[in-house]
């Protein structure tokens, strides 16, 4: 059974957590539940990615141009 959570986990990519993981056990015909892969899970350290890294905006236009100090203020 871990064998089998083990390889769902890392064809998600180290994302899926127990929910999904139980989910693609029950596509493959497997009879378990959520607690018991949630278990399996903890035992052997397998945990899901929680969040993702935000990208870092970028500034892709011309510096501000300032007008003429005209009335010297």
């Amino acid at each position: 059974m871990t064998g089998l959570i083990k390889h769902s986990w890392l064809e998600s990519g180290c994302v899926y957590g127990y929910r999904k993981v139980t989910s693609d056990l029950k596509d493959l015909g497997e009879s378990c539940s959520k607690h018991r892969v949630a278990k399996l899970m903890k035992l052997e350290g397998i945990k899901a990615q929680i969040g993702y890294s935000k990208r870092k905006g970028h500034y892709s236009g011309k510096p501000a141009v300032f007008a003429d100090n005209v009335l010297n203020r």
